[in-house]
């Protein structure tokens, strides 16, 4: 037989593992006291640069997805409150001019103020369609006339 560019090792020693960690095992978390230090955690937000989570970030592509990312830690919170991102949003979902959020105002600020005044056109437009079909629509309940009878 030739010779192979693969070889099979022998796993490592105890001491050469406690010399180099990346040689260390996998080991279930009932048995890390066994270990001679405690393991590394690896955390996926943690290894992650700023500029991916914004990134990542950027194809959400709605504010509840944003509103959730802010939930999982500080640096998720940093990078979904930045105003680059509600301003994407804010030009996508409401067409709104790049240059239109000038002042004190954020575009977060923004995008909630036209999502509130959307719902509240939609609510009218609602309403005044209800008011000509006889029924009338407040914002506790809808009450039905007809031939003079009113349920609510």
């Amino acid at each position: 037989m030739g010779s192979s560019s693969s070889t099979i090792r022998p796993a490592p020693s105890m001491e050469q593992m406690h010399r180099s960690p990346s040689l260390a095992l996998i080991v279930h978390p009932e048995y890390h006291h066994t270990l001679p230090m405690e393991p590394v955690k690896f955390s996926f937000w943690d290894a992650c640069d700023d500029a991916v989570l914004r990134e990542i970030a950027s194809y959400l592509g709605d504010a509840q997805s944003l509103l959730s990312l802010q939930l999982v830690n500080r640096r998720c919170r940093r990078v979904a409150d930045d105003d680059g991102l509600w301003r994407e949003l804010c030009v996508a979902k409401f067409n709104c001019h790049p240059d239109v959020c000038t002042g004190a105002a954020t575009w977060r600020e923004l995008y909630k103020f036209n999502a509130e005044a959307f719902k509240y056109i939609l609510a009218q437009t609602a309403a005044e369609a209800l008011m000509k079909l006889g029924i009338r629509a407040t914002a506790q309940n809808f009450v039905l006339n007809v031939q003079g009878i009113s349920a609510a």
